[in-house]
């Protein structure tokens, strides 16, 4: 198994098949990275192409602590996003009006959103899992 995603589905099998098996790899994936914060979205946006071919291959395989590793490199590399401004910009940039995003007097990025007392440095609101992606 190499990981990698077909272009084409084999002969006899339909794209609605694949979608399906899919959908419930995905779900998979999403129960054991949920114990980390991540999910399959958030390694879409955090890992790289290798990263995100051995956590197709810990899905298919079963292998939840390998899954839940790559789950918690993605937290810490949302954690630290703000080091990134591209990335960052483009990760809240539809995040609309109501979240403000600012930086303190000593350079951390604050985030303060509908519901909060205050406003939080960025990785700490990720730790406490109110950010997620």
């Amino acid at each position: 198994m190499s990981g990698d995603i077909p272009t084409t589905p084999p002969n006899g099998i339909s794209a609605e098949q694949v979608s399906a098996v899919i959908v419930g790899f995905e779900a998979q994936a999403n129960a054991v990275l949920s114990e980390t914060g991540a999910s399959v979205s958030l390694l879409n946006d955090m890992l790289n192409e290798s990263e995100l071919r051995a956590a197709r291959v810990a899905t298919y395989r079963g292998n939840d602590r390998e899954l839940r590793d790559l789950g918690n490199k993605a937290m810490d590399r949302l954690a630290k996003l703000p080091n990134d401004p591209a990335t960052f910009k483009a990760l809240t940039a539809d995040w609309g009006h109501d979240v403000e995003i600012t930086r303190s007097k000593g350079g951390d990025t604050l985030v303060r959103a509908p519901g909060w007392s205050e406003a939080l440095p960025w990785g700490v609101a990720v730790k406490l899992r109110l950010i997620t992606a």
